[in-house]
């Protein structure tokens, strides 16, 4: 965990800092299982601290996209469908996200019997680039300052 954050932390201004697990870290509302994560809220609220943007998960196999409840609740925990046959409520899926300064786009794309078609979408406002990254109590290193103009 220590190793993530301070990767996280060191991430560009304005960059999507996602960290991707199996188990979802808090129960998604309506998964007709548990991701069953001991500290799974503390690992999230730290997480949330440190400027993650997006929890990318798994396992329950229902997808969802939510906001955590920490800090600003720009921290967002987004769960995948899956392509297996082993399907809990929801048609075999997956997600396609695209990422934009704004928002994260996030559509789950389910299998028709045809083709997979729009089944769900979530649009997740970012964090304004001036308050993106790490709460100001964070530990890590520090943004490397802006190279000085060049004369010309």
């Amino acid at each position: 965990m220590d190793a993530a954050s301070r990767a996280l932390a060191a991430a560009a201004p304005g960059a999507l800092r996602v960290l991707a697990c199996h188990h979802p870290l808090i129960e998604a509302v309506g998964a007709p299982v548990t991701g069953g994560v001991h500290r799974g809220h503390l690992a999230a609220e730290r997480l949330a601290s440190g400027g993650v943007d997006v929890i990318l998960t798994g396992h329950v196999h229902n997808p969802f996209a939510v906001p955590l409840p920490f800090g600003d609740e720009r921290t967002y925990a987004v769960g995948a469908g899956t392509l297996s046959k082993r399907l809990r409520g929801t048609p075999a899926s997956f997600n396609l996200m695209v990422v934009g300064t704004e928002a994260v786009e996030v559509e789950a794309l389910a299998w028709s019997g045809a083709r997979f078609e729009p089944y769900r979408t979530w649009s997740l406002p970012r964090r304004p680039l001036a308050t993106a990254g790490p709460s100001p109590n964070r530990t890590g290193p520090e943004p490397s300052p802006a190279p000085a103009p060049r004369e010309g």
